[in-house]
């Protein structure tokens, strides 16, 4: 989830897919891809749900793509400190919608389009919003239990995202399955 143009299909495309389009094609209400994993030793299937920019007159239409959802990927673009605000803000709502076993459930928040700050970076020259420590400071204030700075175009973290969260969706469940 996120604001339109952020990168989230191609975040989606580039973990699934391993692929990279340039051209950008509005989401229309949602779409979903399946992706295999094997993690630990435990064959996983992903149900992969990429909604509809949540900074559009379709926002309410997510509400009832998240209902079942067992973790969620909230994307910014580190190039647009509103999104980075916004993607707090989803977060806070998908808090109050989406439950599992009574508490929220995981959330990681990935900072696309980094490949367009790096060069900026090496030269000092980012802004405060950009950087790795304020993103972390952001992601602990909001309640996110991770963040990434990741660019889908230059595959940059992408798997990483999805491994994290998917180990903190079966951590959790694996607990509810104790209990």
């Amino acid at each position: 989830m996120g604001n339109s143009c952020v990168g989230k299909t191609s975040i989606v495309n580039r973990f699934v897919g391993d692929k990279f389009d340039h051209t950008h094609k509005a989401t229309i209400a949602a779409d979903f891809q399946t992706k295999h994993l094997n993690l630990h030793g435990n064959d996983i299937r992903l149900q992969i749900w990429d909604l509809v920019g949540m900074d559009t007159n379709f926002a309410a239409i997510n509400r009832s793509f998240c209902r079942n959802a067992s973790g969620a990927l909230l994307v910014s673009d580190i190039t647009d400190m509103c999104s980075l605000e916004d993607a707090g803000r989803w977060k806070e709502q998908v808090d109050q919608v989406v439950a599992m076993h009574g508490e929220p459930i995981p959330m990681v928040l990935a900072v696309n389009k980094v490949d367009l700050v790096l060069d900026k970076e090496s030269k000092g020259e980012c802004e405060k919003y950009q950087q790795m420590e304020f993103l972390q400071q952001f992601a602990i204030q909001h309640g996110f239990i991770g963040v990434f700075r990741v660019s889908a175009k230059e595959n940059i973290d992408v798997a990483n995202v999805f491994s994290m969260l998917t180990k903190e969706m079966l951590i959790k469940e694996l607990r509810e399955m104790e209990n």
